[in-house]
Formats: C-alpha cells, sequence, structure tokens
C-alpha cells in the first residue's frame, strides 16, 4: 500500500511537469460545425504525434471537411506532417505550430462531379490548457494557404479549439519496470 501512495505522490507532485517530455505522445484534434438555412460545413481535424525532444512533438495530422451550399457539395480531405514547439512548464503551455498538407477536393453540382488536388499549410500560435495531467484544451490561431490545381489560391486567418490527450511514455514504462520503489 506504501508503494501505490508513493507512486501516486510522485505522479500528482510532477503532473504539471510532465506533459511534454522526450518520448511522450499526444494523440487529439480539433472539430467545428456551422450551419444555417442554405448552407452546412463540417470539419474534423485529428492528430498524433510524438515528442522528439523536449517541449517538441512532431507527428501527422488528417483534415476532413464536408459543406453543401445549396446544389453544390464539397469534400476535402488531407494528410500531412505537423511540429509544435512548446513553451513554459505551466498547466498552460503557448506553442508554435506549423503543418503541411496534401489535400484532395471533390465538388458535385447536381450530377457533376470534379476532383482535384493542392497543398495547404498552416503557421500558427496556440495554448494549450492542461485541465487535469494528461488532457488539455487547445486553441490555435495561424495563418493558412491552399492552393489546388488550376484554380486560385485561398489564404487568410484561421481559429480553431479541440482536445489533446498528452501520454506520459516514460513514467507508464517506469511503472511497469518496476523502477519507482516505496
Amino acid at each position: 500500500m506504501k508503494k501505490v501512495f508513493t507512486i501516486a505522490a510522485l505522479l500528482l507532485a510532477t503532473a504539471t511537469f510532465a506533459q511534454t517530455e522526450q518520448g511522450d505522445w499526444l494523440v487529439g484534434g480539433t472539430a467545428g460545425f456551422r450551419t444555417n438555412k442554405n448552407n452546412s460545413d463540417f470539419n474534423f481535424s485529428p492528430n498524433a504525434g510524438y515528442f522528439f525532444l523536449k517541449n517538441f512533438a512532431a507527428g501527422a495530422n488528417l483534415q476532413v471537411n464536408f459543406s453543401k451550399a445549396g446544389a453544390l457539395k464539397n469534400t476535402t480531405l488531407g494528410i500531412g506532417p505537423f511540429a509544435r514547439y512548446y513553451f513554459g512548464s505551466t498547466n498552460f503551455r503557448p506553442f508554435a505550430v506549423t503543418q503541411l498538407n496534401f489535400l484532395s477536393a471533390t465538388s458535385k453540382f447536381n450530377s457533376v462531379k470534379t476532383t482535384t488536388n493542392g497543398i495547404g499549410w498552416l503557421l500558427g500560435l496556440g495554448g494549450a490548457a492542461f485541465l487535469n495531467e494528461n488532457v488539455a484544451f487547445e486553441g490555435i490561431a495561424g495563418f493558412n494557404y491552399s492552393k489546388f490545381k488550376n484554380a486560385s489560391s485561398n489564404t487568410g486567418f484561421s481559429l480553431s479549439f479541440g482536445f489533446q490527450v498528452y501520454i506520459n511514455r516514460g513514467k507508464m514504462a517506469s511503472l511497469k519496470k518496476g523502477k519507482i520503489n516505496g
């Protein structure tokens, strides 16, 4: 029983400092929707990353966007890498983020369907507000750019919100190996 209390105390004591250590993982993403009388839009962007260095994570993200405006339906899918660098070691951590996506968009107007490919990127700043040791509510504000073949580029400001789960791999490995003594 003493060992359990020692492990719990150690985990609680390092809770605010353990989320972005080398070897940790992050899994999460953002989602959103907008709707009115004739238009609707749904987007979902999950991601997963690994902390290669303290406060520096890189990984992959997926983008899914469905929109409908009258008879026009659009579906955009994207996949690509991202990188984040976190600042500080408190329960609120600002971070810089960049991502690159390879995009495929399909549009359908009545019975006419077209598909095109493109590229997009984001350069932004965000903040992770840790709700507990492993879960953070995040917001990201940034500049988006996207360009599809045979179309003009689309640029602008973006704001997104979501959740991330931070998995402390080092602590779990130590617990499994019995390296924490009580």
